[in-house]
């Protein structure tokens, strides 16, 4: 992934998940997190474990995610993500952990690389199974016990 992707994928994922930016430049976002944000990024089990146990009011972590190292954010503090950044596969794990769908394209006629445009569909909550062979679905001989 380059820099224009991970940019990409880090911001689509803030949105999705309903981070509050409170920051935003073109190489560098600061973002106050959501709780189920927090607890998949930030690695604070005893915090979030006291907070519910005596049901205080949480205070998610801000967090300031630097996309271009060259050009950091005003007060120079901030986390730099690039792919491989520890940061940014907690995203990757948090991402997939609370993913709801998935978008799958279709080749148009059957035919790939013939220029035209895939057209995407939405396959919620849908899983899918290879069928095992129809040997092994044979009915199994009695036991003799």
């Amino acid at each position: 992934m380059d820099r224009a992707q991970v940019t990409a994928f880090v911001r689509r994922y803030i949105a999705a998940m309903g981070g509050e930016i409170l920051e935003e430049a073109p190489s560098y976002v600061r973002v106050r997190l959501t709780p189920d944000m927090d607890k998949d990024l930030m690695n604070r089990p005893f915090y979030w474990s006291y907070m519910e146990q005596f049901g205080l009011e949480p205070v998610p972590a801000v967090l300031t995610l630097v996309f271009d190292p060259d050009r950091p954010p005003p007060d120079g503090r901030g986390e730099p993500i690039a792919f491989g950044s520890l940061r940014l596969t907690q995203i990757f794990r948090s991402a997939q952990k609370r993913g709801r769908f998935v978008r799958l394209y279709e080749a148009p006629g059957g035919t790939a690389g013939n220029g035209e445009a895939s057209s995407p569909f939405l396959a919620p909550g849908d899983r899918t199974a290879r069928a095992p062979p129809a040997a092994s679905r044979a009915p199994r001989p009695a036991s003799g016990r």
